[in-house]
């Protein structure tokens, strides 16, 4: 009994408190952002390698690039090459996570989310994990090493 009352007034403490609370100044952008992509759709006019040039674009402000689904067949094959070019990349981005993700990441680069994308034709899908963080991406020669056994098809003449 005692502990419900003090969780009563603790609650209704923090709730007149936070209406009291000015509200943040116009363009404060501390504030992270949340970039939902809820119809594949969207990503029809990108390819991976542009999709990345739009996350490196967004690198100064805090937030993610959140994916509802995965999107199956986006990343293809002709993508990887120039995928594994980018996968030593430092440049700062803005890291791509799953709706469902129960940790985000507070920053990516280039690099990660690279790997993120060659991860999720190996796997199928796009995004395959919840963020780029995840230990099943696999490190850029772990990736590497994969796509050097992955038969490739030969042009037709």
């Amino acid at each position: 009994m005692r502990n419900a009352l003090i969780c009563s007034l603790a609650l209704a403490f923090c709730t007149q408190a936070m209406s009291q609370a000015p509200p943040p100044p116009a363009g404060d952008s501390s504030e992270p952002s949340i970039n939902v992509l809820q119809n594949p759709s969207e990503l029809d006019r990108l390819d991976p390698v542009q999709f990345l040039g739009m996350l490196k674009s967004r690198a100064g402000t805090p937030g993610w690039m959140t994916f509802q689904a995965p999107i199956y067949g986006w990343v293809r094959a002709e993508h990887i090459p120039k995928l594994i070019a980018l996968l030593n990349s430092t440049e700062p981005c803005r890291p791509v996570v799953m709706a469902d993700a129960s940790v985000l990441p507070e920053s990516s680069t280039v690099g990660k989310e690279a790997a993120m994308m060659i991860a999720g034709y190996r796997d199928g899908r796009y995004p395959s994990v919840p963020t780029s963080s995840d230990k099943r991406v696999g490190t850029p020669a772990e990736l590497i090493a994969w796509w050097q056994k992955v038969p490739k098809s030969k042009p037709k003449p």
